[in-house]
C-alpha cells in the first residue's frame, strides 16, 4: 500500500514539527529528571541583596 501523497513542503513541515516534538519530549524528560534529583535546585544560594542587585543591574530600561 503506497503511502498519501503529500506536497514536498507539507511533508517537509509535518517531518519538522515531528522532529521538534522528539527534541521537546527529550528536553522535558531531562528537566523532569534533574527537578526529581534535587540537580535542578542545587547551585549557588543567593543573599537577598545580592538578588536585588542582580535585578538592578539586569532591569530593562525605561
Amino acid at each position: 500500500m503506497k503511502e498519501p501523497y503529500l506536497p514536498g513542503g507539507q511533508a517537509l513541515m509535518i517531518r519538522g514539527m515531528l522532529q521538534f516534538i522528539e527534541a521537546e519530549r527529550r528536553w522535558l524528560g531531562d528537566l523532569l529528571d534533574a527537578a526529581r534529583s534535587g540537580e535542578l535546585f542545587a547551585g549557588p544560594k543567593w543573599s537577598h541583596e545580592e538578588i536585588e542587585a542582580y535585578l538592578s543591574r539586569h532591569a530593562p530600561e525605561k
